[in-house]
């Protein structure tokens, strides 16, 4: 087991900050340590070097590189760590694709990974779970961004993490000027430009790589890491996230032992998370496995 739990000493405190209010107000107590497990499961394929998106869909994990990488999702299998199949997705562009997410119809490619802060061309492409055709484009556009030549890379308008919820996309943003993340919704269906704007945010003081819903439950799941040298990384759970409650509800935390650039998350069932790791020099590339209560 790979596990160190959060002490009260920990250098964060987690903050809930609805959009709109003067002041962040300190939520409970964030920290749980109802943990089974964190185990890895197995390397993921070489040709899978920069793991980003990530669901669980018909006994296999779907996955993606972020930029740089054809328009192909990578098929595994989820006992064996073995690539299936690899789909060419045809008549997209892939930029820099960082999130995916699912309904009963679809899988949602987010090509909106944003480091320089200078894009105007973020999209999420929605695609035939059967097929893998593309059957629609959202285009979209931060309403708050007024900046595109941010210094030093310094911005809140990257994104890492993408769920979907009832008939939307929720977007987490990954925000290295103030480490909290910022909710945006885009709705499908729409042939305009979107223009979100923050609906609400949360201090979490880390970068946000990614999401994971569990619908039956309506458990939030976010992961990321912190700005430090040795990658310090976090898993945070949410119950009861719906369009109604957001961010209001006691946050829980957990620390984990995987110093790792850790870019994908899925659930696989209400009480198991995987959580994939981007191929470094010398470690990187794995999938693990987290069993709480």
């Amino acid at each position: 087991m790979i596990l160190r739990s959060l002490c009260s000493s920990l250098s964060f405190i987690i903050l809930l900050t609805p959009m709109g209010c003067d002041e962040p107000s300190v939520v409970g107590d964030p920290f749980i340590t109802e943990i089974t497990s964190l185990e890895k499961k197995f390397d993921l394929p070489e040709i899978v070097n920069e793991s980003s998106g990530l669901i669980h869909f018909n006994n296999q994990v779907i996955t993606h590189n972020d930029s740089g990488d054809t328009t192909y999702l990578y098929l595994i299998e989820s006992t064996t760590g073995l690539l299936d199949e690899t789909k060419l997705i045809e008549n997209i562009d892939h930029r820099d694709w960082e999130a995916l997410t699912q309904n009963e119809s679809s899988i949602f490619i987010g090509d909106f990974g944003n480091n320089a802060g200078n894009r105007s061309d973020l999209k999420v492409y929605q695609i035939d779970k059967t097929t893998f055709d593309v059957t629609d484009t959202l285009s979209f556009a931060y309403a708050n961004q007024v900046d595109f030549d941010p210094e030093n890379e310094q911005h809140n308008f990257n994104m890492e993490a993408m769920i979907w919820c009832q008939d939307r996309l929720f977007l987490f943003s990954k925000s290295h000027l103030n480490l909290k993340t910022y909710l945006y919704e885009l709705y499908p269906l729409i042939d305009s430009v979107q223009v979100p704007s923050p609906i609400d945010s949360f201090d979490v003081n880390a970068l946000v790589t990614d999401a994971a819903y569990w619908e039956e439950t309506q458990q939030l799941a976010l992961i990321g890491y912190d700005n430090a040298q040795d990658l310090n990384t976090y898993v945070y759970l949410f119950d009861n996230f719906n369009p109604i409650n957001l961010f209001y509800s006691t946050p829980r935390s957990l620390a984990l032992d995987i110093n790792e650039q850790i870019e994908g998350c899925t659930y696989v069932d209400e009480n198991t998370l995987w959580i994939t790791s981007e191929k470094e020099t010398n470690f990187g590339g794995n999938l693990y496995e987290l069993v709480f209560d």
